[in-house]
């Protein structure tokens, strides 16, 4: 008959099995590894006064196991990753309940031409989402871009508070980024794309136009800043004020210009701002825009702007704006 094993030698054995069992449920791939093998090995050779502790401790050092819990996720193919959309902010986004236009152009409401308050609320919606990552050829990203512009005659009860302007703008576009250094700043992107811009309105209130452009942001310390020159595509003549096709404002760049040249300073919490644009011609139009603003919650900050020039939206394009604004701005620029 043969002789049972010692009841210490049992207990290490039982234990020895259920730290198996453990170990093949909760990390699969550990089943049939060199780590049970030498659990199972060491148990038949091991003396009475060895513990079950000392048995596994012995045999994580001999197959060098680790016990970082796998992943249940399966590792995504650079296709699947690419197919993924993230809604990201792109342009500033801002609201400002209270703005003053000392410049109000009444042509601009409608055919009736009803007149306007100089108080209006203009606030700003700017996002994009990634459509291709890491293309192949040039190492760059693809982006379709959207941004809203908007301008409420809230205050004006008089003629039932309408939106007054509404500026539509989507995008696509190709970002690269860079680490070229010139003149003391580094390139750290560019991107070239194509932007129709349209208030989506018609006869003579329609405004449009498309363009390419080629943005080049730039860094040093605290100071971002980007020059964006475009080139419009041309749109033929109308015959008539009221056709659907042909150019809306066929003398928009005289007003908006050829180019765009934004910064961003942050100092502290604060950040300041600016927008300049210029048609370079002995008329010298163009416009500028500044910005201040500083947190007063963990995703809000207390934002005033001032414009001046052509240009604010689509409808006033050729009538100088002089506006000043405080509000609230949820992201930045740049």
């Amino acid at each position: 008959m043969s002789k049972s094993p010692p009841r210490c030698a049992s207990k290490q054995i039982f234990i020895a099995s259920c730290l198996c069992i453990f170990s093949s449920l909760f990390t699969p791939a550990l089943a049939g590894s060199s780590f049970e093998s030498c659990l199972l090995q060491e148990i038949q050779v091991a003396a009475d006064h060895i513990s079950a502790g000392e048995i596994k401790s012995k045999c994580q050092k001999a197959t060098q196991f680790t016990s970082k819990p796998q992943t249940t996720e399966p590792e995504l193919s650079s296709k699947e990753k690419n197919k993924r959309f993230t809604l990201t902010s792109y342009k500033a986004n801002y609201v400002l309940p209270v703005t003053y236009n000392w410049d109000q152009d009444g042509r601009t409401m409608d055919a009736r031409g009803e007149e306007l308050d100089n108080e209006e609320v203009k606030f700003q919606l700017s996002f994009k989402v990634p459509i291709y990552k890491d293309l192949p050829i040039l190492n760059a990203d693809v982006y379709f871009g959207y941004t809203q512009l908007s301008l409420w005659q809230a205050y004006n009860r008089d003629v039932s508070s309408p939106f007054r302007e509404t500026n539509y703008e989507p995008e696509i576009f190709i970002a690269a980024e860079n680490n070229f250094d010139v003149l003391g700043f580094t390139n750290i992107q560019n991107s070239l794309g194509f932007t129709h811009q349209s208030n989506g309105q018609g006869g003579e209130l329609s405004r449009s136009w498309n363009r390419i452009y080629l943005q080049m942001l730039f860094e040093r310390g605290n100071f971002k800043w980007a020059i964006k020159p475009w080139w419009r595509i041309p749109e033929s003549d109308k015959d008539n004020p009221l056709d659907a096709e042909g150019d809306d404002n066929p003398d928009i760049e005289r007003f908006m210009g050829n180019f765009e040249w934004t910064g961003l300073y942050q100092w502290n919490d604060h950040n300041i701002s600016f927008m300049v644009r210029n048609n370079l011609r002995s008329e010298n139009r163009g416009a500028i825009e500044l910005g201040w603003s500083f947190p007063i919650t963990d995703n809000i900050r207390l934002y005033m702007q001032y414009f001046n020039g052509y240009g604010e939206s689509l409808i006033n394009y050729d009538t100088n704006t002089n506006r000043l604004g405080i509000g609230f701005e949820l992201t930045d620029a740049l």
